[in-house]
């Protein structure tokens, strides 16, 4: 199971009938449907949409079961609010996080979420951030707990707006990514928010076999 802590993850055809019940963190209800233009369901595409179905996309764990935790209201957020979808992914069965968000602070209890996370076995996987900056890799991605991905294009370059710094472990595909919107629709986005569930994907095929 992962959990895509995000704007929210619509109930797309290629992975609704894998979807486990989730949080809205901010409304404190169970309305996860994406608020920031499919962002959250496009993550959840590269992540775990249908493969060899003759549509749309696959994504890269086929089988893996996606758990929706709205942290965001809209398309921005605050890290209290994402360090508590920490704890209820963490208390509800994840074996997976995906953070495909950034923040500038890193507090305290944002940090200690995911120290949480990180004891009780969950593997956690950001996106470095957008900032362009070198040695600027946003939080999540920065905690020691966190698998921290860059975004490369296909040319294998940098994208020009990709975080850098020390923190980095893999680069992974963020420039003009297909994936799902809506329902049953599929578009194009960028960003390190693509990059890290390609990763995230990968991590869940490992956990899936140990």
């Amino acid at each position: 199971t992962v959990a895509v802590l995000d704007s929210g993850v619509n109930t797309h055809e290629e992975f609704a009938d894998r979807m486990v019940s989730g949080w809205n963190v901010p409304d404190e209800n169970t309305d996860v449907t994406d608020q920031c233009s499919s962002h959250g369901t496009h993550v959840a595409g590269i992540i775990g949409a249908r493969g060899d179905n003759g549509v749309g996309i696959a994504g890269v764990a086929w089988g893996v079961k996606i758990m929706p935790v709205v942290v965001l209201s809209g398309c921005t957020g605050f890290e209290s609010d994402c360090a508590l979808g920490i704890q209820w992914a963490t208390d509800n069965g994840a074996d997976v996080i995906n953070y495909s968000l950034q923040y500038s602070t890193g507090t305290q209890i944002f940090q200690d979420a995911a120290s949480y996370a990180h004891a009780q076995g969950v593997i956690q996987i950001a996106a470095s951030g957008n900032t362009s900056a070198p040695d600027n890799v946003q939080a999540p991605a920065r905690f020691p707990e966190v698998i921290a991905v860059a975004s490369v294009d296909n040319t294998d370059t940098r994208v020009f707006n990709s975080s850098q710094g020390a923190e980095v472990d893999f680069a992974a595909a963020g420039w003009q990514v297909y994936s799902t919107i809506g329902t049953n629709q599929y578009g194009f986005q960028n960003g390190t928010s693509m990059s890290s569930p390609h990763v995230a994907g990968i991590v869940c095929l490992i956990r899936s076999l140990v």
